[in-house]
């Protein structure tokens, strides 16, 4: 038994020659025999014909497999398995005769053949429903009990059973009371407590008492010195997947681990399935992961590992907070190392992102090539919802941006015919993420608008993906007013609102505010709601009132804006030719009312932005002649204009413009001009300009006394460097027909 020398090679060589022209004279003992021998000894001796032994016995077998007796069947269908040979129709020709022989010889079935045949079935993937059906009523019902079968063959059984996808309940049932019952386990190798820990938990027969009994024997042991890697893996991963908790066994595993010279003798998966084990069980031992860590760190390089295995156990590093710098940075490296990232499935690139965005590793490198793999991909059809999530977060979160990558994402979700398969929380991460990478995406955003939109209700969202969702509307500019009722209203017709920390009330207040929407029952309802936790820190207090002070600010604005004024006072220039640009004349006037209400409320910034889009668009605007003109023909000093900001009282434009020489009256408006230059070496109290000697009569809505004042107070906030009031002053008179010359 072993491997064959040379000298055993020929000699198994010769037999097979000598004995296949003689198959049809052995008796089924003898071709049993035969393949037994064979197998036993991994000979495979190939033919003159071409084909090996295996195939001539076959042959031979199948025509006679009503004579075989239990023990020459289960001596066939195992050598055919050991082998790895396959051939058609032998494991189902051989089912059948079992089936038969059960019913007509049952007494003639020991439980080694019983086992033995049941494995061989497992382990070539022969699926046959009808065989495992048949052998587990036999277990079940022809049996008085279960006592014939000792522990390595009931534990082959429900492995086998386990590994073909076979579930019985019954079976699991019997098999688990027999157990129990048992006064000691010591009868059982670890190998077969590893067994069938993993069948029973692999078919979703998990029995706590017989997981109980199995973790109470272990942790009598003396040490687990007799459990070889793969058994002790397997039993912790299984226990794990059961959600059994045994804390005692657990620890019983952390210092056996941690004890150990060193974990050369652990494959790679026995690695991966521990931590993951100590993980789910909740069972977390930092001297585990420590451990697993530094064998990994002492390695010459990590060829052993396959590259999912690499993944998978930074993953479990993420999600249990545990940082290790030195493990991350030689995983990355060696990935960095492989010539492409062909072996990685969406689940291995985003878990590999994700983990070292979660421990807050850096590494740009790592990064960039996965971007670079994930672009060249012909689509993101493989990837879920769920990966392409992580995808974005990981890197917006590691600030690593990638447009390209980020471009990518969002055309594989745009194309997606709904957003049913994103859970909630992935998909205002989704929007949060795009936000907080800067890359902000208008059909993505406006396609989750409608679906969140078009939801029944929003009891699916937890607070923080609410706050997330208002937070990355507000910040890329993308107001959907719809989407903020309805958060809005859903956060309104909630009993309370106990689940909802100062930091989402904060996101909610200060995203609403962004988006200039005023809402005074949600403030009101989120006021009280802050109100009613006596236990805020000084930190959580000064957020929220930062938070009430936006929405203030916000409703102030919308008020004074829509007040005045309601139109505006620009007028086509009398020399312009036809309307070339990129807008009708009523969208013009449109905007320009609009950009006149932004100057009066003193959003200079919307203003500005108004004016941006004009030019762009071929409307060049001139506020001191109050003209605007679509031909195509800027005006002479346009480009000082836009350098400025886009206006002659914005935020920017009233200091920039100051000294521009084209500063005409306006026909029948009060022009004043400065008697000096716009210098002062003392506070200002009064001012230096005089009624335009050309002038009209005052047609404005001031009074002269009243743009005397005006004048005075714009004079002591330029002096007071307060440009802000200084260019508000100077825009509100603007827009009342009084037009200042400050040269």
């Amino acid at each position: 038994v072993g491997r064959q020398s040379q000298q055993q090679r020929q000699l198994f060589q010769s037999i097979a020659d000598a004995s296949v022209p003689l198959l049809s004279k052995f008796d089924v003992q003898g071709l049993s025999n035969l393949a037994y021998a064979n197998a036993i000894v991994d000979s495979l001796p190939i033919l003159k014909d071409g084909r090996t032994l295996f195939d001539h016995i076959a042959e031979a077998s199948i025509p006679r497999l009503k004579h075989f007796t239990p023990q020459n069947l289960s001596n066939l269908a195992w050598s055919f398995q050991r082998s790895g040979t396959s051939h058609p129709g032998l494991f189902a020709k051989v089912a059948n005769a079992t089936i038969v022989s059960l019913d007509r010889q049952r007494e003639e079935f020991e439980p080694q053949s019983l086992s033995n045949i049941l494995l061989a079935f497992a382990k070539s993937g022969e699926a046959h429903p009808k065989l495992f059906e048949r052998v587990a009523h036999h277990m079940v019902t022809a049996l008085d009990d279960l006592d014939a079968f000792n522990p390595q063959e009931l534990s082959n059984v429900v492995w086998a059973f386990a590994k073909a996808g076979e579930a019985n309940t019954r079976l699991f049932k019997e098999v688990a009371i027999h157990i129990l019952v048992m006064d000691r386990l010591d009868s059982f190798i670890p190998q077969a407590l590893a067994n069938i820990a993993w069948a029973f938990v692999k078919v979703g027969e998990s029995d706590a008492r017989l997981f109980g009994k199995l973790a109470d024997h272990c942790v009598a042991l003396g040490n687990l010195d007799y459990f070889d890697p793969q058994a002790l893996a397997i039993t912790v991963w299984a226990f794990a997947k059961a959600e059994i908790s045994h804390p005692r066994f657990f620890e019983k595993v952390a210092d056996h681990i941690v004890a150990l010279n060193d974990l050369n003798s652990f494959a790679p998966q026995n690695l991966s399935n521990i931590i993951w084990a100590f993980s789910n069980a909740e069972e977390l031992d930092l001297r585990v992961f420590e451990k697993v860590a530094d064998h990994i760190g002492t390695l010459d390089d990590l060829d052993r590992f396959d590259m999912q295995e690499l993944c998978y156990i930074l993953w479990v590093f993420a999600k249990n907070e545990v940082s290790n710098p030195e493990l991350f940075e030689k995983v990355a490296n060696h990935m960095i190392d492989s010539d492409s990232l062909r072996g990685f499935d969406p689940q291995a690139l985003t878990n590999t992102v994700w983990a070292f965005a979660k421990t807050e590793q850096s590494h740009p490198k790592l990064f960039r090539k996965i971007a670079k793999h994930v672009i060249a991909l012909d689509n993101l059809d493989s990837f879920t919802p769920q990966h392409l999530f992580n995808m974005v977060w990981a890197f917006a979160i590691a600030e690593e941006s990638n447009p390209r990558l980020f471009q990518k994402v969002a055309r594989q979700i745009f194309a997606l015919d709904n957003l049913d398969e994103f859970i909630p929380q992935n998909l205002a991460n989704t929007v949060w993420a795009f936000a907080k990478a800067e890359e902000p995406n208008p059909r993505l955003f406006k396609k989750v608008a409608r679906h969140i939109i078009g939801l029944d209700d929003l009891t699916s969202f937890h607070p923080q993906a609410l706050g997330n969702i208002i937070w990355a509307y507000s910040i890329v500019k993308e107001v959907q007013p719809r989407l903020f009722a309805k958060v809005a209203d859903h956060i309104l017709e909630l009993d309370n609102l106990h689940s909802f920390n100062p930091i989402v009330c904060s996101q909610i207040l200060r995203g609403f505010a962004a988006a200039k929407i005023v809402h005074e029952p949600l403030v009101e309802k989120l006021k009280a709601r802050s109100k009613e936790d006596t236990r805020l820190d000084l930190k959580s207090k000064k957020m929220l009132r930062r938070a009430y002070d936006e929405v203030y600010k916000s409703s102030k604005q919308k008020e004074i804006a829509a007040k005045k004024p309601s139109k505006h006072h620009y007028r086509p220039t009398s020399d312009g030719g036809p309307n070339v640009s990129q807008f009708f004349d009523d969208d013009i006037r449109d905007m320009l009312a609009e950009r006149s209400r932004a100057k009066y409320a003193r959003d200079f910034e919307t203003a500005d932005g108004i004016q941006e889009d004009l030019n762009s668009g071929g409307v060049f605007v001139h506020d001191v002649l109050k003209e605007w003109r679509a031909d195509g023909v800027p005006y002479p000093y346009e480009s000082n204009f836009r350098r400025s900001g886009g206006h002659n009282g914005g935020e920017r434009g009233g200091r920039n413009n100051e000294k521009q020489l084209e500063k005409s009256r306006f026909e029948n408006g009060e022009v004043y001009q400065s008697s000096k230059p716009n210098s002062a070496a003392k506070k200002p109290s009064k001012h230096d300009y005089r009624p335009s000697n050309d002038g009209g009569r005052n047609i404005s809505n001031f009074s002269g006394e009243k743009i005397r004042k005006m004048l005075a107070e714009r004079s002591r906030a330029k002096f007071g460097r307060d440009f802000e009031k200084a260019d508000s002053i100077q825009a509100e008179l603007n827009d009342e027909g009084v037009f200042v010359h400050d040269v």
